[in-house]
């Protein structure tokens, strides 16, 4: 259930002297252009994100079925302590982007684009980019510290190159969406827009949600 991969700028009016302006021929229909709704919303945000980290969650349990086995309980619970007691997973002794015991594929490709998925819905919902990285930076904080904990120490590098990954790659999605957006309706318009933004696009056209 991982859902999502994948980019504007505003298009600004640029005001003049109204007696200077140029008068527009009588035949000439000016549609007016709607200004855009830059207040935040939250929900879907909230609701992507959860529903992201539970299919994670759930992949994991199919792909390592030994290593995030929820039972015992007993195991479980003293994993999840533990994770509170000790600083995150960070070995000194190998490569920046393998410190956690994972393979740098996983850290930087997988825990990149969850970054970005979590980041990029924020922005396609009205955030700016410092409320979406730090939604993106307490989204990875709740998968380390409260869906993974319980069958593994945090990741220190994961808390980081989550967000930061993700925000650099999920604002260049956000920036290609909204380009797309204002060129004219194609077939391959819209196959750009689902490439970039395969679970967004789902949602928008299954459940109606606003962004």
């Amino acid at each position: 259930m991982i859902a999502a991969l994948a980019l504007g700028g505003w298009l600004g009016a640029t005001a003049g002297d109204p007696g200077s302006a140029a008068t527009p021929s009588p035949t000439t229909i000016v549609a007016p252009v709607p200004a855009p709704d830059l207040t935040p919303s939250w929900t879907v945000p909230i609701l992507h994100s959860a529903g992201l980290l539970a299919g994670m969650r759930l992949g994991l349990s199919v792909i390592w079925p030994a290593a995030y086995d929820p039972l015992p309980l007993g195991r479980s619970a003293r994993q999840f302590s533990s994770a509170y007691r000790q600083p995150p997973e960070f070995q000194g002794n190998r490569v920046l982007f393998e410190s956690d015991g994972d393979p740098w594929a996983i850290n930087i490709v997988g825990h990149g684009l969850f970054g970005a998925e979590v980041y990029g819905r924020v922005r396609q919902c009205g955030g700016g980019p410092w409320q979406a990285l730090a939604f993106a930076a307490g989204t990875s904080a709740v998968w380390e510290y409260g869906v993974e904990s319980f069958n593994k120490r945090p990741s220190g590098i994961d808390l980081v190159a989550t967000p930061l990954i993700g925000a650099a790659l999920g604002e260049a999605r956000y920036r290609a969406q909204r380009w797309l957006r204002h060129r004219p309706r194609s077939f391959w318009r819209r196959v750009g827009e689902i490439v970039i933004d395969p679970l967004g696009e789902t949602e928008r056209g299954l459940l109606r949600t606003r962004c």
